[in-house]
């Protein structure tokens, strides 16, 4: 039987989908906890083509969250959900704020990234993957993460590539942070090291290692790169190097 809060906390969401149909995510609050109300894309124009299964995609990100769920993964935490919608609990703010605020240090910085590098190479433990798992996908508050937005879910027939791939995408997206020094990337890079699985990070060095020539290949074009080139001449250096 359901409690007096749960039916108030489910009208309460009825009440800001009428209010705010098609909207694709809002945020509320309700007894002084803030959530997340998700609805599927609204497509307009030439999207509609591009992305022409937004349903279908919003199911698959409701049946990923379950799945998670079920393993223990550390995903936010699925509070309502419907055909159309989904309700999920706010996980804090993304590593790439905690970050960027100028008035952390460095200390407090390395702290908050070595807890997603182990949030992700637990992940991993696990058989799990996210697919994306750049710091703006990964949620922190006092000392515990979650990850939001997985874009896919393990396949056993690749896992061990799918693994090589966060990876490089985690050390990535540490290059493409101004508020990260190569040597701040580095320390988080031996960290990683230090807890992912021995084997996925020999396949990860080797990967860069076999591909060492696309380093050389852009490096004429650094004094002209941005964000993104910056990150990949990053991820060569502070790996590699390490």
């Amino acid at each position: 039987m359901m409690s007096a809060q749960h039916i108030e906390f489910q009208e309460k969401v009825q009440a800001l989908l009428k209010q705010h149909k098609g909207e694709r995510i809002i945020s509320f609050e309700y007894e002084n906890q803030r959530y997340w109300l998700k609805q599927p894309e609204q497509l307009k124009g030439v999207w509609r083509l591009l992305k022409p299964q937004p349903k279908k995609a919003f199911q698959n990100e409701l049946n990923t969250l379950q799945f998670l769920a079920e393993k223990k993964a550390p995903v936010p935490q699925l509070m309502a959900f419907g055909e159309d919608f989904l309700v999920l609990k706010d996980a804090g703010k993304t590593i790439s704020y905690w970050v960027d605020k100028p008035d952390l240090s460095s200390m407090q910085k390395l702290a908050i990234l070595e807890d997603g590098v182990k949030a992700l190479t637990d992940l991993h433990k696990k058989g799990l993957v996210h697919g994306r798992p750049a710091l703006r996908d990964m949620a922190w508050h006092e000392g515990k993460v979650q990850f939001i937005d997985f874009e896919s879910r393990s396949n056993q027939t690749n896992l061990n590539w799918q693994k090589v791939r966060d990876s490089l995408i985690f050390i990535h997206s540490l290059g493409r942070s101004d508020s990260i020094s190569d040597e701040q990337m580095r320390l988080v890079i031996e960290k990683y090291q230090q807890y992912c699985e021995p084997d996925s990070w020999q396949r990860t060095v080797s990967f860069l290692r076999k591909n060492r020539w696309l380093y050389y290949l852009l490096l004429p074009f650094k004094p002209i790169a941005r964000m993104d080139l910056i990150a990949i001449y990053r991820l060569f250096e502070n790996t590699l190097n390490n």
